[in-house]
């Protein structure tokens, strides 16, 4: 069987360094707690502040803002607050939080040393360090200065550049006081308001630039959206001091309003100019415009083009109708010429009597057709010789020269006014014909300066509203929350500290045991054996205080009674190393043995069995051996303490040959036929070779290790002893345990 040695962690080896140096527990819970007490007394409080902004969207279409809307309620925030991440970024620029450091003049922090706590100062210094701003924001690696206020109202003054680097050194100043460092900076400390007089007092300043501190904010400061529904930004800060937690907040606050209030207002200030240096241009050109309209109605000579070109196209109108009337009376009258002219229509009535336009011919017609309706009915009852027949033929004729020429000057009257108002139809068409081309060049001069007017208009407009915008922009993040702080502070909580305090109290001994554990040097208890080999335990025997140890006793019976189960006859008790306990434990195991009326055989290679049993008689078991007219009952020593107990002793094993002898296995034997038990108590394993005879006569070899054997020792006894022994019959016994 090999020895076994896994690196495993045994947790029965670690209860039992837990079990045997208990007290570490109650050291590291003691020390433990004390350091709790003083990180509790030392560190300050801290608190966490909250400010909230709701950041204002800017007039927009409707359509955009009920999408956006729709999408919060579908909890899509997120896709719809475009312009509130975008406030985001610049809440969480550098450039802000590096305005902030500077406005607030955090590139300049002061504690105040109070025992064994360091106190924050932030507007409560008795001392201030100044320097140009400018200078903070170039400024690279910082210094500390390590200021001392003595009773006699003067400093003393160690600047460090780094923990154990000395930069600047000066003792009993008076304020004010400059102070230029070889790293580069000038700075000037000077007393405060609440400088006191004859006070000792140390003040440690730390001095960094913009940017160092910048990025420590940008670390702590904690900016975020309010909710996916809202447009709105939390600012949220852990801060020692109440004053300076609740100024950052609000000085974020504050900054953000105002570089995007003086953006608006810029853009809104560029926008003015530019439309001021658009209008200016504009006025000349509309200035040019209005010119050439007007030299246009000067060389076309008219006023207003449209209403002179509807008037020129009624009368053209008007004219055409009268030439149209004209033609008309014209050809009426040629009509009534030939009707009256012909023989034909001598007697007959004129059919038309409308259309002439003249009076004079009309009566002339009406007249004569009078006239004609006479004769006709007169010559319905008179003759042809009727004197009134005929006196009224001779008027119609007479009468009928008479309308002829009455129309004839008509004629010539109408065909006068139609030759005239043809005149006048080449006069209008003339006119119109030149329309079109003067009304698209008038149009095109029109629409250019209501072009450059209308735009004239609406940037005048623009221009008051940008004005306006200067004056009434409001701040694009409405606070909604002023900064504040929580009423319970958030470090150091005492559940936290002392809850932590206790569990490094218990953890701080458990990694020493586990420790101890994994790096044990030596065999103590059942564990270590099992990391050794894999040869059971038989039983583990406590110490052995005094002659009546119940334990110790307790612990030979448990092994007796586990060899008794066994129902073994010969028992081997043997050991790795000389001094494991051999004898102790083969003489009490005899006792327990023969405590239950058990005659016991005990085979003594040691020499010292005899004497711890008070054995008296026996010759050597050397002389049985070399004599063979020797018996048994000369070499057996009967016991003192109790009469089933005898002793069979080798006073030395000088000769370890002597076991494999038949005179040994003769005596063997008979002792095995005897007795009822028979216990060989032999040296240590590994010391004969021939000591493996023995094992093999036995039906148990008891293996005693010693608690407290180096391990390594032991495994190389181990490595070397297993090899000469039956590892079935073989079973430890942990002796001497604590």
């Amino acid at each position: 069987m090999e020895v076994r040695n896994d690196g495993k962690i045994d947790f029965s080896r670690t209860i039992y360094e837990m079990k045997k140096h208990w007290k570490y527990y109650v050291i590291s819970f003691v020390v433990c707690m004390a350091l709790a007490v003083t990180y509790w007394f030392k560190k300050n409080p801290e608190y966490m502040f909250h400010a909230n902004i709701l950041i204002e969207q800017e007039n927009g279409s409707s359509t955009g803002v009920g999408m956006m809307q729709v999408m919060r309620n579908f909890s899509m925030g997120s896709l719809g607050a475009g312009s509130v991440d975008d406030e985001l970024l610049v809440l969480q620029s550098r450039s802000l939080l590096c305005d902030m450091v500077s406005e607030l003049k955090l590139n300049r922090m002061y504690i105040a040393k109070e025992g064994i706590r360091n106190v924050p100062l932030y507007n409560d210094t008795p001392v201030k360090i100044m320097a140009p701003d400018a200078m903070f924001d170039t400024l690279g690696r910082g210094a500390t200065f390590q200021i001392h206020l003595n009773v006699d109202s003067t400093i003393d003054l160690t600047v460090k550049k780094s923990r154990f680097k000395t930069i600047f050194e000066a003792e009993n100043q008076k304020l004010p006081m400059t102070v230029a460092l070889p790293t580069g900076g000038i700075f000037v400390l000077d007393k405060t308001t609440l400088f006191k007089n004859y006070v000792d007092r140390d003040i440690v300043a730390i001095v960094q630039g913009n940017n160092a501190i910048a990025e420590f904010y940008k670390d702590e400061l904690m900016i975020d959206l309010a909710s996916k529904k809202a447009n709105g930004v939390s600012l949220e800060l852990k801060d020692k001091h109440i004053d300076r937690g609740s100024d950052i907040l609000n000085k974020m606050l504050e900054l953000y309003n105002r570089r995007r209030l003086n953006e608006v207002n810029k853009r809104s200030e560029n926008e003015v100019k530019f439309l001021d240096d658009r209008l200016a241009l504009l006025t000349g050109e509309l200035f040019e415009a209005e010119k050439k309209i007007e030299e246009y109605k000067t060389d076309n000579s008219f006023v207003d083009i449209l209403e002179e070109n509807k008037a020129v196209v009624s009368q053209s109108l008007m004219n055409n109708q009268s030439i149209v009337q004209n033609q008309t009376q014209l050809a009426v009258m040629d009509m009534i010429c030939d009707f009256l002219e012909n023989p034909e229509n001598r007697y007959a009535m004129v059919p038309i009597t409308n259309g002439v336009g003249f009076e004079s011919v009309a009566k002339s017609i009406e007249t004569y057709n009078e006239l004609i309706l006479r004769r006709m009915q007169l010559n319905l009852s008179a003759k042809q010789d009727n004197k009134n027949l005929i006196l009224l033929n001779n008027q119609i004729d007479g009468m009928r020269s008479g309308v002829l020429e009455t129309i004839r000057k008509a004629r010539e009257s109408s065909d006068i006014a139609y030759k005239q108002h043809l005149k006048e139809n080449e006069k209008y068409m003339g006119r119109i014909r030149k329309m079109p081309n003067q009304e698209r060049e008038f149009v095109r001069l029109f629409r250019d300066r209501e072009i450059k007017n209308n735009l004239y208009m609406f940037l005048m407009e623009q221009r008051e509203s940008s004005l306006l915008k200067v004056g009434s922009n409001l701040p694009k993040g409405r606070v909604v929350d002023a900064a504040y702080h929580d009423v319970k502070p958030v470090a150091p909580k005492k559940l936290i500290v002392f809850g932590i305090a206790l569990v490094l109290a218990f953890l701080f001994p458990t990694i020493l045991f586990v420790y101890r554990t994994l790096h044990a040097k030596k065999v103590i208890i059942k564990a270590d054996i099992n990391r050794l080999s894999n040869l059971p335990i038989a039983a583990q025997i406590a110490h052995k205080d005094s002659e009546n140890d119940v334990e110790f006793m307790e612990s030979i019976r448990g092994l007796r009674n586990a060899l008794v189960k066994a129902d073994v006859k010969s028992i081997l008790v043997t050991s790795l190393f000389s001094e494991d306990g051999k004898t102790v434990i083969s003489v009490n195991l005899a006792k327990a043995f023969a405590s239950t009326m058990k005659r016991v055989a005990v085979v003594d290679f040691n020499g010292k069995l005899k004497a711890e049993l008070s054995a008296n008689g026996g010759r050597d078991l050397s002389e049985f051996v070399s004599n063979e007219n020797m018996t048994m009952d000369n070499v057996i020593a009967h016991s003192a303490i109790s009469d089933k107990i005898d002793v069979v002793s080798m006073a030395a094993l000088e000769n370890a040959d002597l076991l494999l002898s038949g005179r040994f296995n003769e005596l063997y034997t008979a002792l095995a036929d005897k007795y009822d038990i028979v216990i060989v108590c032999s040296g240590a394993l590994s010391e004969h070779s021939t000591m493996a005879c023995l094992a093999d006569k036995t039906d148990k070899v008891v293996l005693v290790i010693k608690s407290g054997q180096d391990r390594k020792q032991c495994e190389a006894a181990l490595g070397k002893g297993l090899r000469l022994i039956d590892q079935d019959k073989a079973e430890f016994v942990l002796n001497d345990l604590q």
